[in-house]
């Protein structure tokens, strides 16, 4: 592979942050400090961003967003404990100074292992692409009439279930404080899941099919809506994201002058609903000033951190290393539970992510951590492999980086959408297991491409119009 010479610099930047982590921690590891090195990651972190932003000459990047959401729901805690001398977070009280030490340092090492992966990878120029995406050359997904008119029904279908579904529980939460037990509402049966699974795909077709049409605007306002119910009903990351995603395919699709300050305070106002979600949780009440409400974003969605301490209590004392074992037992979820007549599938998803974390928090601190703890990559990756884990993120960076070169425009309308839901699943996927990675693919593609090819077929047979 051949590497471009004004890129050697930021990999050098790279290699010389990776090497000093490495030999600190393995010199001075009996005195190194919690707080030291999230002062570091801190660092690393900005010298990062601002490298990728150089190099790619842009801001809004689908590379730069995804860098950002993944190091935030890594270390958003550790780096509030860096920057502000007074932060202290009551979860963290939870765990050892032995345990935050490695927990932090491996996290570190996975993040510059991931950093200089996409540097080495990252191209630049503009690339389009050669039309090898799933179901891409089907006459159902090039028929834009049609794909708009499914859309619509699929849209239509899954939001009578879904809104008033999050409305209540939204309502639930408002009323009776945030709680695991309102949470699993959502995905209380296969209805719900269904639904929910197939809303935000269906949209994401409407919006790309038919962006002009009056039900389009019709829908972005559910849309907008949605985002903000499932804040308030504690699902904390969906809402943040999925407005983030439809920035996204805004900005590829050329609409920067229609994105100006509307959608903007949408973003700031559903980031405002997530600070209060995060302080309903605990209990505490907002502040006033600036610096409160960065600290307040930064703490929610930085929660995630604490799942690589937990994995790091329970994991090797109570549960061996999985040996990739998570990674696969997620692919064989996708089996069908109502094919599945030996039930040799059905109870998979107890073993791994975060159903795992969630019975051995119960176990441990009662109902004291019931709210849901999340889940996230980097503690799957420790979880299978150990220390070898960090070597994960290479696998991620590659993926990221061979999906989303700047530049790069998809030949067709189908093209854009399989682009547009993918982001969506990779920004999900730094807090979530991979199981739920998988899920996220599986019907947000393959099920939605399918339900394209049946209807097709079912709607001109006979008519000498069959499907390729």
């Amino acid at each position: 592979m051949k590497i471009e010479i004004r890129k050697i610099k930021y990999i050098f930047i790279q290699i010389v942050f990776l090497l000093m982590s490495v030999i600190s921690f393995v010199l001075i590891e009996s005195s190194i400090e919690f707080t030291f090195v999230s002062f570091i990651a801190l660092i690393y972190f900005l010298c990062t961003i601002c490298s990728l932003v150089c190099y790619q000459k842009k801001i809004f990047t689908a590379i730069n967003c995804f860098y950002c959401v993944y190091v935030l729901f890594q270390i958003g805690v550790p780096l509030l404990y860096a920057v502000v001398p007074e932060y202290s977070n009551p979860y963290m009280s939870f765990f050892s100074e032995d345990i935050l030490v490695n927990a932090i340092e491996y996290t570190l090492l996975s993040l510059e292992i991931f950093g200089l992966t996409i540097f080495i990878f990252l191209r630049s120029g503009k690339r389009y692409y050669s039309s090898r995406v799933v179901f891409t050359k089907k006459k159902a997904v090039n028929d834009e009439r049609y794909v708009y008119t499914i859309a619509k029904a699929l849209f239509i279908c899954t939001g009578m279930v879904t809104v008033p579904l999050y409305t209540v529980v939204a309502y639930l939460t408002l009323k009776t404080g945030f709680s695991q037990v309102t949470r699993s509402l959502v995905a209380a049966n296969g209805l719900f899941n269904l639904a929910r699974a197939l809303f935000i795909p269906a949209f994401f077709l409407l919006i790309i099919y038919g962006e002009d049409k009056k039900f389009t605007k019709f829908s972005k306002l559910v849309f907008f809506y949605m985002c903000v119910a499932s804040l308030l009903s504690g699902i904390r990351t969906d809402g943040i994201l999925w407005l983030l995603t439809y920035l996204y395919t805004s900005v590829k699709k050329g609409n920067k002058k229609k994105l100006n300050i509307k959608y903007l305070v949408l973003l700031v106002g559903i980031v405002m609903v997530a600070i209060y979600v995060g302080q309903s949780r605990v209990g505490s009440t907002i502040g006033s000033s600036v610096g409160d409400v960065l600290v307040k974003v930064v703490e929610e969605m930085g929660f995630n951190f604490t799942t690589i301490c937990f994995v790091m209590m329970y994991i090797p004392s109570s549960t061996k290393f999985q040996i990739g074992g998570t990674y696969l037992k997620s692919i064989l979820a996708m089996y069908p539970n109502s094919l599945d007549f030996l039930g040799i599938f059905s109870n998979i998803e107890n073993t791994i992510g975060c159903q795992w974390l969630n019975d051995q928090n119960h176990m441990r601190f009662g109902s004291l951590l019931d709210f849901g703890s999340g889940f996230s990559a980097i503690g799957e990756s420790y979880m299978n492999f150990g220390w070898g884990g960090v070597l994960v993120s290479c696998v991620i960076a590659i993926i990221v980086t061979s999906l989303y070169v700047d530049g790069k425009n998809a030949v067709s309308k189908w093209d854009r959408f399989v682009e547009t839901v993918l982001f969506l699943a990779l920004l999900t996927f730094p807090r979530r297991a991979f199981n739920e990675f998988v899920s996220n693919i599986e019907y947000s593609i393959f099920i939605i491409g399918l339900i394209l090819i049946v209807m097709y077929r079912k709607r001109f047979a006979g008519k000498n119009n069959k499907e390729d």
